[in-house]
């Protein structure tokens, strides 16, 4: 396994994980969920910006992605973080269970449905192996 193989296989799982992520992102949108950010790769932040209340952001180590959905997490006292009220209907868990569920289902969904796609575009592009049968 070359340097460039394992680079490659990196990109690939990062890919993988920012559709997942993205999954999640795009349904909690169509469900009114407040978010607060989402993040390609993971580590330290190299480049932000914020869109209707929702900051974006690229990290420096190239793995992994992370969608942060409003009053998923609890903020400790102390912490700095968005302040909302406990009843806010756009809070996770002020959501319908089954809206929560959309969410969380949409990830791996949306893997499901890439697989199949890069499946599909793989065979495509080098066709089926027919088996050759010589006589014995």
């Amino acid at each position: 396994m070359t340097l460039l193989g394992i680079l490659v296989g990196i990109l690939i799982l990062s890919l993988i994980m920012v559709l997942h992520e993205s999954g999640h992102y795009f349904m909690g949108k169509a469900l009114g969920f407040k978010i607060e950010e989402f993040s390609i790769f993971m580590g330290p932040v190299l480049f932000e910006w914020e869109r209707k209340g929702i900051k974006f952001n690229i990290k420096a180590i190239p793995i992994g992605a992370s969608v942060r959905f409003a009053g998923e997490e609890e903020t400790e006292d102390g912490e700095d973080g968005p302040k909302y009220d406990a009843d806010d209907p756009g809070l996770f868990y002020n959501r319908p269970k089954w809206r929560r569920a959309l969410v969380v289902f949409m990830g791996p969904f949306i893997n499901f449905v890439s697989a199949l796609l890069a499946i599909l575009i793989l065979f495509n592009l080098t066709g089926a192996i027919i088996p050759q049968v010589g006589t014995v």
